[in-house]
């Protein structure tokens, strides 16, 4: 009689670890991902949250990337290994750390929501986790142009003005200016180099900025942003309209017009020989 008991219970125990492991390998089978669950994002930078896709399958298999409610007006991405990516293809038994950039505009409202991330394999099945996050109203910057056009001259100094705000719930110190300028255009200086602002408060830098003479007519575009190490503006986009410099034209005339006549001169003393 115990020998019996002892076998049953020794089928059983097989039996409920036969069920533990296969239910286990379907589960490796299917891969999966891992992510921290929540974070916050601040206004005007890049946010980023990792998370690692395994694909625990005997076959190598692609997975497509997804993310699922967005709220409006946040703009999002994936990378894998630092590239942008819309799919990662892993091998059997590997893994990959793919990263989910977040970009919320500085004008958004504090807001909280949960954003699905998806990642679909080859086959139909799917892995998938959410997200947590919430807006940081304690740092946030706001950049606004102080003109609606602006106009200069192929050659000459621009001087306009850029306002800042802090519109988050705290004082942001060393905010700075990053000008992204068109080719061969030269930054003459910001004045002054840095701000500190407290909540609510407004101020502005003044930047001079120089297209070079041999700029032809037409629009050009400075990309302007602000920020320090806690917070980060949007990229304000700002239209300049760019007039030739006569002078300019008339030197390349005259030139020109010496360029013909040496050569005029030339031929006609050393053509005959």
């Amino acid at each position: 009689m115990r020998t019996w008991r002892r076998a049953f219970r020794l089928l059983i125990t097989i039996v409920i670890m036969a069920l533990l492991v296969t239910g286990g390998m379907t589960a490796l089978a299917a891969g999966g991902m891992e992510l921290t669950p929540s974070y916050e994002i601040k206004s005007g930078m890049d946010n980023m949250a990792d998370f690692t896709v395994f694909n625990s399958d005997t076959a190598k298999h692609t997975y497509v990337l997804q993310a699922a409610n967005v709220p409006d007006g946040i703009s999002w991405y994936f990378t894998v290994a630092s590239q942008k990516a819309t799919e990662v293809t892993l091998q059997s038994s590997s893994s990959a750390v793919v990263t989910l950039h977040l970009t919320l505009p500085d004008t958004a409202a504090s807001t909280m929501a949960q954003i699905k991330v998806i990642a679909k394999r080859d086959d139909g099945i799917i892995a998938n986790v959410t997200v947590n996050f919430s807006k940081n109203s304690d740092y946030a910057l706001k950049i606004t142009k102080t003109s609606d056009s602006l106009k200069t001259v192929a050659g000459e100094t621009l001087v306009f003005d850029i306002a800042v705000t802090n519109t988050g719930d705290k004082e942001l110190t060393g905010i700075a200016l990053n000008l992204i300028l068109p080719y061969k255009w030269l930054n003459i200086g910001v004045n002054p180099d840095t701000l500190s602002l407290k909540p609510g408060e407004s101020s502005t830098f003044q930047i001079s900025v120089q297209p070079p003479a041999s700029q032809s007519a037409g629009m050009s575009t400075i990309t302007i942003s602000a920020g320090n190490a806690k917070a980060a503006s949007g990229d304000l986009a700002i239209p300049v309209k760019v007039t030739s410099n006569m002078n300019f034209v008339w030197v390349l005339g005259g030139v020109a017009v010496i360029i013909v006549a040496v050569a005029f001169i030339y031929f006609r003393r050393h053509g005959r020989r």
